[in-house]
């Protein structure tokens, strides 16, 4: 899967970074419209395209990931709530969903057979050259994704794929005079100084740590607790017929192919054919006995679980154990896959959480309450350095390229100053309108100051920085016309 996702890189970072662009800057979204329907399994809506629970959940904890190893994993929920990382999930979303349902009305359509062939030529899922069934489901329940969900979010790539080649379809090349006139403001360069500032030493009184827990005991508490019904469907308890396997083979073959890439027999796959059409049984079965379940006309055992922990005898992925934490009581999620079948899980109590004893969370406490003094004395130390310091030269960039943070390792490297950091400052530089300022790092603030500017005597082919203007051009009247037709609802609330 991840050579697939390598391979089809420019489609996934052109719809992502589109989608972002085109929404953060949105003001035509109503946040918090919309009913708060938990039992929907919605995070938001635009139009017929929903943004599952289990979806939002996903996205949010990948690119928390990706901003934990970026800050070397000093990073938290804390962290993630100031930089607003709920609420750029949930645009990012939105967006996508609203360039679907936009999509979906102009009539762009993927077919079965686009999403199969797509499937069959992803190098990941091959041996000797040949698609293997057996690779593929193996991919995926090692990264914990279901097949349906892999296979659906193939489709809303090649859907937005076609849409974007029929949109940058009207945007023509640039001509001579376009790139010229772009040429010299592209070569403005700006000098850039920093410095780094390292917090002094500060330390904490065990009055101080008391008095602090006193004002933020909300900050520490044991966790959320469920107690919850599964009640289980097995895939061995299915019979089959000679008739039922003939038919999904038939429908199925095309996935069970040789090292030579010749559709295999009957004979030789069998066991997998009767393994998916039990599942597909167990699944039907599963969805028949929903209603009994939640009527009380079929009892499971209790389960009881804090919560990010496994669920009894369970495998359920953290998107599953967050859609059971967003249910309300004597609720039921849809059936969840599991090796020997499906499980519905009802959700029977949630026990909220309780403030811990100061002596549990006294090391915690103490943590927070010296990051919060060395946050303060980096941030006096700026303001009385600001003005007047002296720093380190690390070199010329163009502040006016659409990529500026390529510029980040042909600048000179400053000791404690990651490449994360510089891309950092370089952002900084672009949206303010001062000549110096302040980055907060981790442990540590770094200053920075315009020293200079130059015209570079370089010579720059404007035709692709051309071309992307334009796109953007194209990319403004779409965001306008789809805040304005393709207003969504929103289902949870963010804190």
């Amino acid at each position: 899967m991840l050579e697939w996702m390598q391979r089809h890189r420019k489609w996934l970072v052109i719809t992502i970074w589109i989608s972002v662009i085109a929404f953060v800057g949105a003001g035509g979204v109503g946040w918090g419209t919309g009913a708060f329907d938990f039992n929907a399994d919605k995070a938001a809506q635009v139009g017929d395209v929903k943004i599952s629970l289990r979806e939002y959940k996903t996205a949010y904890q990948n690119l928390y990931n990706e901003q934990a190893q970026s800050f070397g994993g000093n990073f938290d929920e804390a962290q993630a709530k100031a930089m607003g990382l709920q609420v750029q999930v949930l645009r990012m979303l939105i967006a996508r969903a609203q360039v679907e349902s936009f999509a979906k009305d102009l009539g762009v359509r993927v077919s079965d057979e686009e999403v199969l062939n797509e499937l069959l030529q992803i190098e990941a899922f091959q041996v000797n050259g040949a698609f293997d069934k057996s690779v593929y489901e193996r991919a995926l329940a090692n990264v914990g994704v279901r097949k349906s969900e892999f296979e659906e979010s193939m489709r809303k790539d090649l859907l937005m794929r076609k849409f974007y080649e029929q949109l940058f379809l009207g945007v023509s090349q640039p001509s001579a005079v376009e790139n010229l006139s772009l040429s010299v403001p592209f070569r403005i360069q700006d000098e850039l100084e920093i410095k780094v500032l390292k917090p002094k030493e500060v330390s904490v009184s065990e009055e101080e740590i008391k008095t602090y827990w006193e004002q933020n005991k909300t900050k520490w508490v044991s966790k959320q607790t469920y107690k919850v019904m599964p009640v289980w469907f097995l895939t061995d308890s299915q019979n089959v017929s000679e008739d039922e396997v003939l038919a999904q083979y038939e429908r199925t073959k095309d996935l069970y192919k040789d090292e030579k890439g010749n559709i295999s027999e009957l004979a030789e796959v069998r066991a997998q054919v009767e393994f998916e059409l039990k599942k597909d049984k167990t699944l039907l079965e599963a969805k028949r006995n929903f209603s009994a379940f939640r009527d009380g006309k079929i009892q499971g055992e209790i389960v009881e679980f804090e919560e990010g922990a496994n669920v009894g005898n369970l495998d359920l992925s953290k998107e599953e154990l967050a859609s059971i934490s967003a249910l309300e009581v004597d609720s039921i999620l849809t059936p969840i896959e599991q090796q020997n079948g499906y499980v519905l899980i009802k959700l029977i109590e949630k026990i909220p959480p309780k403030p811990l004893e100061y002596a549990l969370a006294k090391e915690s406490a103490r943590q927070a309450l010296l990051q919060q003094k060395q946050t303060q004395e980096l941030d006096s130390q700026s303001k009385a350095q600001l003005a007047n310091f002296k720093g380190v030269n690390v070199g010329y960039f163009a502040p006016l390229t659409f990529s500026p943070f390529e510029q980040v390792d042909s600048l000179k490297k400053v000791p404690g100053v990651s490449s994360f950091d510089m891309a950092r400052i370089l952002s900084e530089v672009l949206k303010s309108e001062d000549k110096s300022g302040v980055v907060l790092a981790s442990e540590q603030a770094i200053l920075y100051k315009i020293t200079n500017q130059r015209l570079s005597q370089n010579e720059t082919d404007m035709n692709k920085e051309a071309t992307a203007l334009k796109q953007n051009a194209y990319m403004s009247v779409l965001e306008e016309y789809l805040n304005t037709h393709y207003k969504p609802q929103i289902f949870i609330k963010l804190d």
